[in-house]
């Protein structure tokens, strides 16, 4: 290894050093401190945990940055996907006083059912509701074409289902 480059990964005092650039950029994405605060704070604990594999990186710092960067592209993307779910269900259309009360308890209803789902379908779900394509949906969580459109249909038959009940 070169003496030359400072080992970040070594001893806590180099480590912590660097925490003031990951929070500033991690403000800088997010927009909201104490969130870039919990970012920057898995981030020094992803990067310390894997220091040994790390240790004779050159770009060190680069590394801290690009983990920060990705940790906060992926709290974005889930802050989204919370968001849209709030939308989608407000986009149900009523037309009266009566089918307003009716069609919140409807929202209510979809929200507690999609509530009991794994997270990883509730993605699947609200992506599909949004106008996504299966192949898009797909390349954004990693499964496959088919499972998708499998899931999805999983989740529109307990749908119904639960909802006849009620």
């Amino acid at each position: 290894m070169n003496e030359n480059v400072i080992n970040l990964f070594v001893d806590a005092t180099s480590f912590t050093r660097l925490r003031k650039a990951m929070l500033i950029l991690a403000i800088r994405m997010l927009g909201n401190y104490y969130d870039a605060e919990d970012v920057v704070q898995d981030a020094c604990v992803k990067l310390w945990q894997k220091r040994e594999v790390y240790r004779n990186n050159l770009f060190q710092e680069a590394l801290c940055a690009k983990v920060v960067r990705n940790l906060c592209i992926d709290r974005l993307r889930i802050t989204q996907l919370n968001d849209s779910d709030e939308k989608a269900l407000s986009s149900i259309a009523c037309e009266s006083i009566e089918s307003e009360v009716e069609c919140n308890d409807i929202k209510i209803q979809l929200n507690s059912i999609l509530a009991a789902l794994p997270q990883q379908h509730r993605k699947v779900f609200r992506m599909r509701a949004e106008g996504y394509t299966f192949e898009d949906i797909s390349k954004a969580t990693g499964i496959e074409n088919g499972n998708v459109r499998c899931i999805i249909s999983r989740i529109r038959k307990r749908v119904r289902l639960q909802m006849k009940t009620l």
